[in-house]
């Protein structure tokens, strides 16, 4: 990377993540925690995952469900762990009706005035490559690999075409 594309990027770091989240509430895949099983696989189906709210009113966010959770439903075999609390039992086994019956607790989050180096340490550190990010609990934004990614190319173009 020619020197000039490091400077820029240590100086993508510092930039708050207000500057990259998506902030239209309309394009965050938000969904309530009573929604219905079904809702939900359907709504996963074009979004890969979903960020878990109390309700829209109040957009508290209490957890997330990804495609691997849904993975872990379809599993045909009961799944046990010798090491701690077993892991999702199948839809063979266990009966689930809405969404919180099958989100995980305690979501990734960051905040707007976090940095973008602290956000990609997080998706680093816990494999993830989606944060909502929170004020108050409440979901207000997300950023995602794919935010930082055409920011980030945004600014080596414009200075390319100067």
């Amino acid at each position: 990377m020619p020197k000039d594309h490091r400077e820029l990027l240590d100086k993508f770091y510092e930039k708050k993540i207000d500057e990259v989240m998506e902030k239209r509430l309309e394009n965050i895949p938000i969904i309530e925690q009573d929604l219905a099983v079904e809702d939900t696989a359907a709504f996963l189906t074009v979004k890969n995952r979903a960020w878990v709210v109390e309700s829209k009113d109040s957009r508290r966010l209490v957890g997330v469900i990804t495609e691997k959770d849904f993975l872990n439903l379809f599993c045909p075999m009961k799944r046990t762990s010798y090491f701690g609390h077993p892991d999702k039992m199948s839809l063979h086994y266990e009966l689930f009706e809405r969404a919180e019956h099958i989100m995980s607790r305690d979501p990734i989050v960051c905040k707007a005035d976090e940095k973008v180096k602290d956000a990609l340490n997080k998706m680093t550190t816990h494999n993830v490559r989606n944060l909502p990010v929170v004020e108050n609990d409440e979901v207000v934004g997300e950023v995602t690999v794919h935010h930082l990614l055409k920011k980030f190319y945004g600014v080596i173009n414009s200075l390319e075409n100067k």
